[in-house]
Formats: structure tokens, sequence, C-alpha cells
């Protein structure tokens, strides 16, 4: 028993050896302010998988060797089609499939998180404290293109719109 617990342990030290976090991330957390005063940080991150063209998983690194695993995050200012209802679904499905293939061909990713002292949508609920559904409100850098506008832009998404019509847009991009 105790020469499969040496083994176990033995094997999982040598896993944990093979990826080092720091050929993963390539910085330390920064934060900057745009000219509209607007506070951002911003994370390298690993790509997991998107729900749809709006929502992705990711594994964030914060810094000094800590990374959050498996964290949802929901792309700022754009809406695309939903996964539900059957309606919908092939849009969105395709709408996912290029976010994920842009993410995925790109080498260096970013997450730029609006800080949550500065955010001005719907009762400071969805900046940097998770919003309602528990996601942060990104974008999404590849490589220096912003994936947010870029799915605008090539059409497989829209701009967020509240009730009205009004966009809803995140502070400073």
């Amino acid at each position: 028993m105790r020469f499969l617990l040496c083994v176990l342990f033995a094997a999982t030290v040598a896993c944990a050896a093979v990826i080092p976090v720091s050929t993963v991330f390539a910085q330390q957390t920064r934060e900057y302010t745009t000219t509209q005063g607007g506070t951002f940080r911003v994370y390298d991150a690993k790509l997991r998988r998107c729900y749809d063209g709006d929502t992705c998983y990711f594994d964030v690194y914060l810094g000094f060797g800590h990374v959050m695993m498996d964290q949802v995050v929901r792309l700022c200012d754009i809406d695309t089609p939903e996964i539900r209802p059957l309606v919908t679904r092939d849009v969105a499905e395709e709408a996912k499939q290029v976010l994920q293939g842009w993410i995925f061909a790109g080498t260096e990713i970013e997450l730029h998180v609006l800080q949550k002292n500065d955010c001005r949508i719907t009762d400071n609920k969805m900046c940097d404290d998770g919003g309602k559904f528990g996601r942060y409100l990104v974008y999404i850098y590849v490589d220096g293109r912003n994936l947010n506008a870029a799915m605008v832009e090539d059409g497989h998404a829209r701009i967020l719109t509240d009730k009205a019509g009004k966009a809803i847009l995140c502070k400073g991009k």
C-alpha cells in the first residue's frame, strides 16, 4: 500500500512539473486607465471552451503563480444568438466556432476587465464582481486584436442594447 502511494505521489509531482505556469502565461497582471477614465485590469488567459459566441471559459493567470481555473466570462458590448432555443442554435454554433477559432489560433490572449468602481452598467453588477450569472464582463484581445469588435464587424454579433434600443457599452472602449 505504501509503495502504491509513493508511486502515485511521484507521478503527480512529475506531471505537475511538465507544464510550468510560465510557459502558458507571459506577464504579470497589469492595469491601465482609458481616456474616458475607465480602469481596466488585464489578465493573461488560456481558453478552455466557449459556450456560445459571447460566453467562454478561461484559465486566468492572476500573477505570482496563481491561476483561477475555468472562469466564465461574458464578452462586453456584444450579443450573439443563444444556443437555446433551437431556432437560433445553428447561428449560435457558428458564432461560437468562429470565436473559438480566433482564440485558439492566437498566441497572446488577454482579458481586459473593467473594474467595478468604474462600471456604469445596470447597478454595477457586471464588471469585476461576476454579474448576476457569475460571469466577468471582459474584452478579449488575441495578439492585439479586439475580438469583441471583430465579432460585430464580421457579422457574428450585434451591439448589446437595452429594451429601448440604447447601446449598453462598457465605459472606455
